[in-house]
């Protein structure tokens, strides 16, 4: 996979803040010029960064990042659960079926490619270790690397108290020497309306656990917010909440929480990666989307590492 084409933007980016630019401003291109809005969802098309590229990485590219962690904790709605799929596709360099986490025969079946990204309820049996806290040598992936926990909580974020995520704070202990530290990454606006006041209310609760302000203290916390993306304009009369006008309001109001406290939060915006990209049902975009999302992710954790950085 590539995140560029015929030659633009061969200039790595070579900081963290280059590389959140990058994809901030990037735009989405297709090779038919005159096409509308609802016409470019159903043509290929390709995702250009802005001014540097970010390139894919090897399995043993994220393996290497995932191991300067000791826990990778997701929590979101679907579309966090996408990108999450997107890592354990990268890890296991397996683009058919590589993040399918089901012991259900017909999902295997039926659901390869881009379907693994469907909503559908045959494609949603995510089941098993991809909910659970596994060490990453016993989901048979990152073996020649130190071993790392991570899971995904599938959670409707502003409807849910913190204490129903199973999050094992008693196993982050930010105030041991030998424990590498916590990667956060948290998502939300589907289930709550794109209403930023409920999100952040559930946001809250997390940020204020003791053991995660634990982890800031000591630099050990690195904390990401997936931004809202852009729904298709086919969904405004379904879900005018989502309409595109409203996400940006909540994207805004999101930043503008995370301005006012004073725990440094990265946030990732994918609008620009999103509009009109092809989806699955409007919003759930597909496999190029959540892999490249992915890559992204660890590739900012990588030079955020590298530059001394101690908050994400």
């Amino acid at each position: 996979m590539t995140t560029h084409h015929h030659g633009i933007n061969n200039i790595t980016c070579a900081s963290s803040d280059d590389m959140l630019r990058a994809i901030q401003f990037g735009s989405r291109r297709w090779d038919d010029l005159g096409l509308t809005s609802l016409q470019k969802e159903l043509h290929q098309s390709y995702f250009v960064p802005d001014q540097c590229n970010v390139p894919a990485m090897t399995s043993f590219e994220m393996c290497q990042t995932l191991s300067r962690f000791q826990h990778v904790v997701s929590i979101g709605d679907s579309l966090l659960r996408h990108l999450h799929q997107g890592l354990f596709i990268g890890l296991r360099h397996d683009y058919v079926s590589g993040g399918i986490h089901t012991s259900n025969k017909r999902t295997y079946k039926e659901c390869k490619c881009d379907g693994q990204f469907s909503e559908h309820s045959v494609c949603r049996k995510n089941d098993g270790l991809f909910t659970k806290f596994e060490n990453s040598h016993q989901l048979e992936i990152c073996s020649q690397q130190k071993p790392f926990f991570m899971a995904y909580k599938s959670t409707q974020l502003a409807r849910r108290n913190m204490v129903d995520y199973d999050i094992p704070w008693n196993e982050i202990d930010c105030n041991s020497s030998d424990y590498r530290g916590l990667l956060l990454v948290l998502g939300g606006g589907v289930h709550s309306g794109c209403k930023a006041t409920e999100t952040i209310n559930v946001i809250k609760d997390i940020f204020e656990h003791e053991r995660l302000q634990e982890c800031v203290d000591k630099g050990k916390a690195h904390v990401v917010w997936t931004h809202f993306g852009a729904q298709s304009r086919s969904l405004d009369l379904k879900f005018p909440h989502q309409a595109r006008e409203k996400a940006i309001v909540f994207n805004q109001n999101m930043s503008n929480y995370f301005a006012s406290i004073k725990m440094n939060v990265i946030e990732l915006h994918f609008w620009n990666m999103t509009k009109d990209a092809q989806s699955s049902d409007g919003l759930h975009y597909m496999l190029d989307v959540n892999v490249f999302k992915a890559f992204f992710l660890l590739r900012v954790a990588h030079l955020l590492k590298e530059e001394g950085g101690g908050i994400i």
